[in-house]
């Protein structure tokens, strides 16, 4: 059966191939060498932002952390998993290499009272906000 060629579809097919080569997933490439990982969790309170990001099976020493002008950047790189020598892999779904994720933060960040704990795979980061920032309550009185 012939379909009528429809230019307005050439093109929405060509928007989804390119929305799905720059979305990746996590852990996959997305036709760059880049990756969405770690994937992360980000909240903010009036106080803190904490962000949370999955980095099963790494150390410390594997992650790098760095915060420049209110943008934080989390690097690194996992190492390949081990495979027994002579060993046939069926399936790979654990990927490998090096990764960088940035986040620009929306409020000024305490940059010396940053923290960062690594936890049964979960990088945990504080960063607490400037004090100016911060909502002020101001009290009302009567004349």
């Amino acid at each position: 059966m012939l379909m009528r060629w429809s230019p307005l579809r050439e093109m929405a097919s060509l928007q989804r191939d390119i929305n799905r080569l720059f979305e990746g997933t996590s852990g996959r490439d997305n036709g760059f060498g880049e990756t969405r990982f770690p994937p992360m969790d980000v909240s903010e309170t009036d106080d803190e932002v904490k962000i949370r990001a999955l980095l099963p099976g790494m150390s410390k020493d594997d992650v790098k952390i760095s915060f420049h002008q209110n943008v934080l950047s989390i690097s690194g790189e996992k190492k390949d998993p081990d495979i027994p020598e002579g060993a046939r892999v069926i399936r790979s779904e654990r990927s490998a290499g090096r990764f960088q994720r940035t986040l620009r933060l929306r409020r000024p960040v305490e940059e010396g009272k940053i923290e960062a704990q690594l936890r049964d795979g979960v990088l945990t980061l504080t960063l607490p906000l400037r004090e100016e920032v911060k909502p002020k309550q101001i009290e009302v009185s009567v004349g």
